[in-house]
C-alpha cells in the first residue's frame, strides 16, 4: 500500500469515500434522511480550499491505483489549542475497515507531526460512534472530560475530545 500526499485530481474520490464512510460509519447516530441525501461531491469545494490554503496536509492510501482512505491534518484550527496538532479528518471506504488502512493513516499523520516537534494531538470523534472512540484508544488517545456538540438537520449530537500527548508535554517544566 502506498501513502502519498492528496493531488487535486483526487478530491472527487475522496469526497466518494468520506460519504461512503458517513453513509456506513454513521448510520443509526446521524439523521438518515441526512444520509440518504449525502451527495458524493459534498467535500470537493472544502478539500479544493485546503490544498489551495497548504495548512492542512491531506494525506491518501492507495492500493493498485485505487484510493481506500484519507488523512486530513495539520495544526489544531482551534485558538485555545493552537499550540496542538489536530487529525481532521479520516475516512476509509467501507469495504476496507478492519484492514490496517486507517491504522497506517493514523500513524503516518502522527509521524509526521513529530517530527516537527507536535507533541499534543486531538481530534474529535462523536460520543455514540463506539468503534472510532476504540480505534483512537488503541493508538494513545484518550478522552480527558473535554465535549462538544455539533447539529445535523435539528439533531444535537456530542462530541468528545480526544487528546495523544508524547510523554515529555505532560512533564512539569
Amino acid at each position: 500500500m502506498l501513502l502519498r500526499f492528496a493531488k487535486p485530481s483526487d478530491l472527487s474520490e475522496i469526497s466518494r469515500i468520506y460519504a461512503a464512510s458517513w453513509k456506513q460509519a454513521y448510520r443509526g447516530m446521524v439523521p438518515q434522511a441526512y444520509l440518504d441525501r449525502l451527495p458524493e461531491d459534498f467535500w470537493v469545494p472544502s478539500f479544493s480550499q485546503r490544498l489551495e490554503q497548504g495548512i492542512y496536509t491531506m494525506t491518501v492510501a492507495e492500493h493498485q491505483g485505487a484510493l481506500l482512505g484519507c488523512v486530513i491534518y495539520g495544526p489544531s484550527r482551534e485558538e485555545d489549542h493552537d499550540d496542538w496538532g489536530e487529525i481532521c479528518s479520516i475516512y476509509v471506504l467501507p469495504s476496507h475497515v478492519g484492514k490496517g488502512v486507517g491504522h497506517l493513516l493514523l500513524e503516518h499523520a502522527m509521524q509526521k507531526m513529530q517530527r516537527i516537534g507536535t507533541e499534543k494531538v486531538f481530534l474529535w470523534v462523536l460520543e455514540q460512534n463506539l468503534h472510532a472512540r476504540r480505534f483512537y484508544e488503541r493508538h494513545g488517545f484518550s478522552f480527558e472530560g473535554e465535549r462538544g456538540q455539533i447539529v445535523i438537520e435539528g439533531m444535537t449530537l456530542s462530541e468528545f475530545r480526544y487528546v495523544w500527548k508524547t510523554p515529555q508535554a505532560d512533564s512539569p517544566v
